[in-house]
């Protein structure tokens, strides 16, 4: 799991394992997909959830959702970044999908926000996963869709945005989540970020269940993999109706 010290492992077979006993497990958390929220839609319950993840130690980040809904996760990102009953929880972030055009100013502002609020923001950055609906929405509103469509323009912002966190000015600010099965980003990623000396600022995130044998050959390589534990999601929301 993410080890804050420094890049830890945790490679559980066993989706059962009691919250206490599951290193520092991740709770990923997906917005409403409510089209137009009225002002503090969610806030609450995200605050709620967010709270319970740092009395747990949990990270936490916040889904990335269709283009049109960044401004609402920003918005959410910077509360909680400056919420005072979160004490010095380091655990809070979002995912950033390199398929938007906008994933490196996204990142830019999550830096510049961890600076502001005094509070270190984690990035899970992925490919992106809501093609099919920002397929759609380009076509209902007749504009230009917002993510890249082309693969290889996909993949080299993905690097590009794997570079840009790990720049000097941003790694005291963020702790970067490579999410990829792709050997050549983790790659990439695990000699930049040594290169740079900032590999505690950076963990490799691989899904549990998914390539276990790739995944065992990233862990023993580089030692700094994070698994997504599922039945860790069920406690944890479970734990908001008491």
């Amino acid at each position: 799991g993410l080890n804050p010290a420094g890049g830890g492992v945790v490679l559980n077979e066993d989706e059962d394992t009691p919250l206490a006993d599951a290193g520092h497990p991740h709770l990923q958390v997906e917005l409403a997909r409510a089209r137009h929220p009225p002002p503090g839609h969610g806030d609450g319950r995200v605050l709620r959830l967010a709270r319970i993840a740092a009395a747990h130690d949990i990270n936490f980040t916040m889904d990335a959702e269709e283009a049109d809904r960044l401004a609402l996760s920003l918005k959410l990102l910077d509360r909680l970044a400056h919420e005072p009953s979160l004490g010095g929880w380091t655990g809070l972030g979002l995912a950033v999908q390199a398929y938007q055009k906008r994933g490196l100013e996204t990142i830019e502002r999550v830096a510049d926000l961890a600076r502001r609020s005094g509070r270190r923001l984690m990035v899970r950055l992925v490919k992106g996963a809501n093609l099919a609906m920002e397929k759609v929405e380009a076509v209902m509103h007749g504009w230009e869709q917002a993510p890249y469509t082309a693969k290889a323009d996909v993949d080299a912002n993905y690097l590009r945005c794997v570079e840009r966190a790990l720049r000097p000015d941003a790694v005291g600010a963020l702790r970067i989540g490579v999410a990829s099965h792709n050997l050549y980003d983790v790659a990439a990623a695990h000699l930049l970020a040594t290169d740079r000396g900032a590999q505690e600022s950076l963990d490799i995130e691989m899904l549990q269940g998914m390539s276990p044998a790739q995944a065992r050959a990233v862990r023993d390589e580089v030692e700094q993999e994070l698994v997504h534990l599922g039945s860790l999601k069920e406690k944890v929301l479970d734990e908001t109706k008491k």
